[in-house]
C-alpha cells in the first residue's frame, strides 16, 4: 500500500498513471499527461511529488505567475547566477520586473523537463525525502521553513497515494481516444449517391440525356 510521510524518498512512486490522469484533467496541463509520466519515469521522480507540488504552488498552471507563463507551471525562479535551477533558458530578457524574475521556456515540454531535472537535483545534492526537498531545497533554508504550504503539500500526496496506489507500472496505458487503424481507406457517404446508382434511375437519366440530345439536334 503506497503512502506519503514527511521522510518519504521523493525517489520512489507512490501513484499510477491513473492520478497523473485524473488531476491534470481539466487543467492547463490536460493532454500533457504522458509528458508528465514519462518525464517522471525518466528523472526518477514520483510523479505523485510533483502533482502534489502543483496543485499548491500554481493549480497547475491555472493561477499566480503561470497564468502569463503557460511554459512555467512550476513557477521556476530565474536568479542571476543560479542558471542550473532553469537549465539553459532564462527568464526572457534576463531578471528584471517585466516577467517578476521567472523562467520562460521555448514550449510547455521544455518547462516541465525543467522543473523534473530541477527536483530530482534536491534527491542527487541529499535533500531526498519530501520533507526535505520542500523545506530545506526549495525554500532555501538549511534549518526548513516548515509552515502550512509545506503541510498541505505532503498531506494532498497522501490523499493522492491512498486514493490511486503505485501499481508497479512505469508505463501510462495506449490512448483509448484515438480510433484504431485498419489500414483501409475511409469510405465516404453522400446523401442520395446510393439512389443515383439504382438501375431505374439510370434508366431515366439515359432516357432524359437522348430527349435533350434530339432537341438539340433539332434546334
Amino acid at each position: 500500500m503506497s503512502y506519503v510521510a514527511p521522510e518519504s524518498d521523493l525517489r520512489q512512486p507512490t501513484v499510477s498513471w491513473a492520478a497523473v490522469s485524473a488531476k491534470l484533467a481539466g487543467t492547463p496541463l490536460q493532454g500533457y499527461e504522458a509528458v508528465f509520466w514519462s518525464l517522471a519515469q525518466q528523472y526518477g521522480v514520483d510523479p505523485n511529488w510533483a502533482l502534489s507540488y502543483l496543485q499548491w504552488e500554481s493549480a497547475f498552471g491555472s493561477r499566480g505567475v503561470s497564468t502569463g507563463n503557460p511554459t512555467n507551471p512550476w513557477d521556476i525562479a530565474s536568479y542571476p547566477g543560479q542558471w542550473g535551477q532553469v537549465g539553459s533558458y532564462d527568464a526572457g530578457n534576463g531578471f528584471n520586473a517585466a516577467n517578476g524574475g521567472y523562467a520562460v521556456y521555448p514550449d510547455v515540454s521544455t518547462g516541465l523537463e525543467a522543473g523534473f531535472r530541477l527536483w530530482r537535483s534536491y534527491a542527487d545534492a541529499g535533500y531526498s525525502s519530501w520533507w526535505a526537498s520542500l523545506s530545506r531545497a526549495l525554500c532555501g533554508n538549511p534549518d526548513g521553513c516548515g509552515g502550512t504550504w509545506v503541510n498541505n503539500v505532503i498531506a494532498t500526496g497522501g490523499q493522492n497515494a491512498a486514493q490511486w496506489p503505485y501499481d508497479g507500472s512505469t508505463a501510462p496505458p495506449p490512448s483509448s481516444g484515438a480510433p484504431p487503424s485498419s489500414g483501409t481507406p475511409p469510405r465516404f457517404s453522400f446523401p442520395g449517391l446510393s439512389m443515383l446508382t439504382e438501375p431505374r434511375t439510370l434508366a431515366l437519366l439515359a432516357l432524359g440525356l437522348i430527349l435533350v440530345g434530339a432537341g438539340v439536334r433539332r434546334g
